[in-house]
């Protein structure tokens, strides 16, 4: 498939669980609506889910189009919200410590996936979607990189891309390599077992302490944090970016970050 027919085909999937749960699973797509979709979107207050969805909902929509399902797309006339600057929900060097050394108190095979969940965000600012799909086979603490051989979520047959990880990760990921090779007999396979282990280690570990953040395991404090840092430390946004997997150079980092 070409890149064009990837994005037609992963959109369409998309739009079908999303009907699917907002609308039904036996609405013919001749019978969507305008305001049937609106009301579905709406239910999504936050304007960045909104516009994700409703990117993929007019890119389906213009699917079915071209392919004479529908006479005329039920999103047309729609546009993207606005989404007004925030400041990057960024973590502070004491507060991830504070986290680091909670996890680092309670030795076992949940801790260490969920430590080096937390040390490849906060200190290599990993995507969620990329440490979830993560291998230790991955890691190479010797050379300190990670190989990323998926990047960012859907986008199958995308080349790899490196990672350089800074001493404090290595440090942490060592530590966290041996505590798996204790309970696991040898550190391979998936470094986090469960995503579901990193939002109940969040409620059970940290939210006592008041140090949660978010409401589950995607929520990209440690990515923003280690973004906030880098660039501050070291003050090379082109390095900072290249490590980030930002494809179209500094743009990002200067909107968000910088």
């Amino acid at each position: 498939f070409s890149r064009a027919q990837a994005r037609s085909r992963e959109s369409t999937r998309v739009a079908g669980g999303f009907f699917r749960r907002t609308l039904g699973a036996d609405t013919p797509v001749e019978e969507l609506t305008h305001e049937a979709i609106l009301s579905a979107l709406d239910r999504h207050r936050h304007p960045r889910t909104w516009n994700a969805y409703f990117t993929h909902l007019r890119a389906a929509c213009n699917w079915a189009v071209r392919m004479r399902l529908i006479d005329a797309s039920p999103v047309a006339g729609l546009r993207p919200k606005r989404i007004d600057w925030t400041e990057p929900g960024f973590l502070s060097p004491g507060r991830v410590e504070r986290i680091l050394r909670i996890a680092e108190g309670h030795p076992g095979a949940v801790e260490s996936g969920v430590g080096a969940f937390l040390a490849l965000s906060f200190f290599a600012g990993v995507r969620t979607a990329e440490i979830l799909r993560a291998r230790w086979e991955d890691v190479d603490l010797e050379g300190a990189v990670l190989r990323i051989p998926q990047p960012k979520g859907f986008t199958r047959g995308r080349k790899p891309r490196l990672v350089e990880l800074e001493p404090n990760a290595v440090a942490w990921l060592r530590l966290w390599r041996d505590w798996t090779a204790v309970h696991a007999g040898a550190a391979a396979g998936r470094i986090v077992r469960d995503e579901h282990d990193i939002r109940n280690w969040k409620a059970l570990r940290l939210a006592p302490h008041g140090l949660s953040w978010g409401n589950d395991a995607a929520h990209n404090a440690g990515r923003h944090t280690y973004a906030t840092m880098h660039v501050a430390a070291f003050r090379n946004a082109a390095a900072t970016a290249i490590n980030l997997g930002h494809i179209r150079g500094t743009d990002l980092l200067d909107r968000h970050y910088r």
